[in-house]
């Protein structure tokens, strides 16, 4: 402004008070002037002072008069109405020494919530922090005031962003149209001069009633640093006047993160989620699953299975192993800014809970790189005690707690984690991180992060179908998730379906959650899914299923409702599927069009030649898979090869496993050569009891299971018709033996006989054995099922243990791109050796838990096993992607 003279004597209001020095010089000469004794001593004193200044010595306290020389301090409390209505006048033995007529402005810039002065005095330069944020609604956004104690008529006011390495904004709230407006922002508008009119209109829009300060809330899209500059300016009897506060406001990376994208790290666009308001889902520890091993066979599971202790993991205070480390969320803690630009012994951090359900959680202080976060619970990661995780001792988190020192020192390194565990459920808790001053236990930074702590089987969805084969019991169906909403994830499902001799009620949901939950901790973005079929039909004691064979027809049966009840789950869905679930799964897609994006199979208690009718029978398959007795017989008397007598269009041509599933595609096979249940047939006879070679016994003994509740037909049984009875006469009694006809005489008959009178066990019902009425029959789509579940042998292996050769690795030609493999030997592929072994259980050293069995995949928690639902998830946002 030109030819504008600056106002001398403007005093600023501030808070702490900014004191103006005045040097008072007492004479040292005698003075009479009158006769008065008090004019015959040398002093100053004030003869008169504002209400609107407040002047004090260099004690600090009120200043009166002196009767040395010394220096005083002025500053201003009141605002002027007027300029140079603030006077001050000092008297020297009684007559006028020195008069001031001061003009008392006042813009300032006040913490809301925070103590700004205590900011701005460990550090200007880092002055007011803040949590990186643009949610205004969801969330109150960091907040400040702009004061203007300003009286003076007319005028302006400057605002300014200024200095910025980051995007930011300024915002108030308006009460008229309850929306946030903005002031401010570094991008358009980083500078706004506004009348002090419209200042004060402005105001009465965001505050109530009459108010000389504006709350302001800042946000920024990134860590940085920017000056707000707020001014105040006027002309004043052609002299110019001016105030100006300015503070520092820097953003940090928000202290509280956890791995909202699922990818098993926190980082950049973690930050960006929480920016955009997202919730941090987990699920409350209800298991009882301890160890390494999922199932506590211990005399502490007894006592819980009586009632008589709470055997819950979440009761007690330590962690139970890898099977229970998966119920701890973890979360970073990141207060490396504040450690940086603030001395360590001025501050001290407190973890605040702001619900009940987060007050109450278990915690451990981890050393856990936070690009890593998803390994955790999986390796040989350590507590800041050293402590390994999977038995560290947790402590509850109450009202609040503070950080340790070592804890806060991890963060410089990006290695403080947060493991919490929640005994009941937080719906729409928190978690908030305050920083205060150790000198006054003034707040200097408060930060929360938003948590939705549910029940897992809220976020599991249920499909229950056992009703279809004939069953009961189970968990009703519920296709929704609450507590895991569609919001919460990307689009799609993940579908599970259990295996064979899964009792109902406590095992099924078990095993469902126990997935989920690994699914979870390997990356899962996506809804999730359980289906409940009739696998048990048969089940004694929970644990002995015998009768395979009709929970194999159970699943053909089922297969019908399940690809009908897929419809109503929207979206992409990925099927996973363990032991005989694969017979269900595959039946639905081969028989019933259902629709997914990718199919894994866990395990599959299914014939390999199923799937590849030419590659997966080997003539060592062929031959293994033969009982003794039929070794020497031609294949064309055998029941798997009776489909061969009948023309293309007869439906006994589909008595046959060679192909029935040969149209399902997009699988993946995890399958392991170390399986026991389904593993290769050596072909020696081995007792029914043992778990070791469960699906060769079955496959190899149809016909004449001992076990089958079911009219013995077909299989490996001799139709005693070609049988002829030569009797040995021992002791003048005749023992009649039946002898089998030779294999070359076998050789020779015809199909039209073979066809009418089986060289195997005939079936019971006769019109399979008669044209046209066995084409009819045979045609039956349950009929079908059951025929190949109770009388048609595979000649092929199973295959959960060996892979499929179609599906190996191979490159497109046209398009030159690597197709993802498709088969995975889970015994080699994801050993990490035996350094992967547990250390704080001494059971879980046994031979078993090393090797990759039938159930590795949803009983243990070792690294190998996470590395199995790492590749399912990454085929997940392939075939997504894709």
């Amino acid at each position: 402004m030109q030819n504008v003279e600056h106002l001398g004597g403007v005093l600023y209001i501030r808070d702490p008070p900014q004191y103006e020095p005045i040097d008072l010089v007492v004479p040292s000469g005698h003075v009479n002037c009158c006769p008065c004794p008090d004019h015959r001593t040398n002093y100053v004193g004030v003869a008169y002072k504002s209400y609107r200044l407040r002047l004090v010595d260099a004690n600090g306290l009120p200043f009166r008069s002196s009767g040395e020389s010394c220096t005083v301090n002025l500053a201003g409390v009141r605002p002027s109405a007027a300029a140079g209505d603030a006077t001050l006048a000092f008297a020297r033995n009684g007559e006028i020494h020195r008069q001031y007529d001061k003009t008392v402005l006042g813009v300032s810039i006040r913490g809301g919530a925070v103590d700004l002065a205590t900011c701005n005095a460990l550090n200007a330069n880092f002055g007011y922090p803040m949590s990186v944020r643009t949610n205004l609604i969801d969330s109150a956004a960091p907040d400040m005031k702009l004061v203007t104690d300003v009286k003076l008529p007319g005028g302006h006011v400057h605002l300014e962003l200024t200095d910025a390495t980051a995007p930011f904004a300024v915002w108030y709230y308006d009460r008229r149209t309850n929306t946030y407006r903005k002031l401010l922002d570094t991008t358009s508008t980083p500078v706004k001069n506004l009348s002090m009119a419209y200042w004060k209109a402005l105001m009465k829009r965001a505050v109530d009633g009459n108010s000389n300060e504006m709350p302001i809330y800042v946000t920024s899209l990134a860590p940085g640093k920017v000056k707000l500059r707020f001014r105040y300016w006027n002309v004043v009897g052609g002299r110019f006047v001016q105030d100006e506060a300015v503070q520092a406001v820097t953003s940090v990376k928000p202290p509280l993160l956890v791995d909202y994208n699922r990818d098993g790290r926190i980082d950049a666009e973690d930050v960006q989620l929480y920016v955009g308001g997202r919730l941090a889902y987990f699920w409350m520890n209800d298991d009882t699953w301890r160890y390494d091993d999922a199932f506590d066979t211990s005399w502490v599971g007894l006592l819980g299975s009586l009632g008589l202790q709470d055997i819950r993991n979440s009761s007690n205070g330590t962690v139970d192993g890898r099977c229970d480390l998966i119920n701890f969320l973890p979360v970073s803690v990141d207060v490396g800014a504040f450690a940086t630009n603030w001395n360590p012994s001025a501050v001290y951090y407190q973890l605040e809970a702001d619900s009940v359900g987060v007050q109450g959680s278990k915690i451990a202080f981890a050393d856990v790189d936070w690009t890593r976060i998803g390994e955790a619970p999986f390796g040989t990661d350590r507590d800041i005690h050293g402590n390994y995780l999977h038995s560290a001792p947790v402590s509850a988190l109450g009202a609040w707690t503070n950080l340790p020192p070592a804890f806060v020192s991890r963060t410089l390194t990006g290695s403080s984690t947060l493991l919490m565990e929640f005994p009941s459920p937080a719906r729409y808790g928190g978690l908030r991180l305050k920083v205060y001053s150790k000198a006054d236990d003034a707040l200097l930074f408060s930060s929360a992060i938003r948590l939705y702590v549910g029940d897992v089987s809220q976020m599991v969805g249920w499909l229950n179908l056992r009703s279809v084969a004939g069953g009961s019991g189970g968990l009703p169906t519920r296709l929704t998730t609450p507590d895991w909403p569609p919001e919460a994830h990307e689009p799609g499902t993940v579908v599970f379906v259990h295996g064979y001799n899964m009792e109902e009620d406590e095992e099924t949901p078990l095993w469902a959650q126990n997935v989920f939950k690994k699914l979870w901790w390997a990356g899962l973005d996506r809804g999730f899914v359980a289906v409940q079929w009739r696998g048990n039909e048969g089940q004694t004691l929970e644990t002995l299923t015998p009768n395979y064979y009709g929970n194999v027809q159970n699943a053909f049966q089922t297969a019908s409702a399940l690809s009908n009840a897929m419809q109503a789950v929207q979206g992409p869905k990925w099927f996973i599927a363990h032991s005989l679930g694969n017979m269900l799964v595959s039946a639905a897609i081969q028989d019933y069009g259902m629709e997914y994006e990718k199919y894994f199979m866990l395990n599959a208690a299914v014939a390999m030649e199923a799937f590849d009718p030419t590659g997966g029978v080997t003539q060592e398959s062929h031959d293994k898979m033969t009982p003794e007795a039929w070794t020497n017989y031609t294949d064309r008397v055998r029941s798997t090869h009776w489909f061969e007598r009948f023309p293309e269009g007869d439906g006994r041509r589909l008595l046959t496993w060679k192909g029935r599933f040969a149209n399902v595609t997009n699988i993946v096979n995890f399958y392991s050569t170390q399986e026991e249940v389904v593993n290769n047939g050596d072909g020696d006879w081995h007792p029914i009891t043992e778990r070791n070679y469960v699906w060769y016994n079955q496959e190899t003994r149809k016909g004449e299971w001992p076990l089958m509740l079911h009219e013995y037909e077909g299989g490996w049984v001799f139709n005693s018709y070609y049988d002829t009875v030569t009797n040995y006469w021992v002791g003048g009694l005749p023992f009649p033996e039946n002898c089998h006809m030779p294999p070359a005489a076998a050789d020779l008959l015809p199909d039209a006989q073979l066809q009418q009178i089986p060289f195997f066990l005939d079936f019971h019902n006769p019109e399979m054995h008669t044209s046209p009425n066995g084409a009819i029959v045979a045609s039956n789509y349950l009929y079908r099922a059951e025929m190949l579940a109770y009388a048609i042998p595979a000649e092929s292996f199973a295959v959960g243990a060996n892979p499929l050769p179609a599906l190996n690795a191979y490159t497109n030609t046209t398009t030159g791109t690597s197709v993802p493999k498709g088969n995975f030997n889970m015994a080699e592929e994801f050993a990490t050796g035996l350094g992967d072994l547990p250390e704080n259980h001494a059971t879980d050293t046994k031979k078993k838990h090393r090797d990759w069995q039938h159930s590795t995949f949803v009983q243990r928690s070792y690294k190998r096993v996470h590395l199995l639902y790492k590749v399912i998830i990454q085929h997940i946002e392939e075939a997504h992607n894709e």
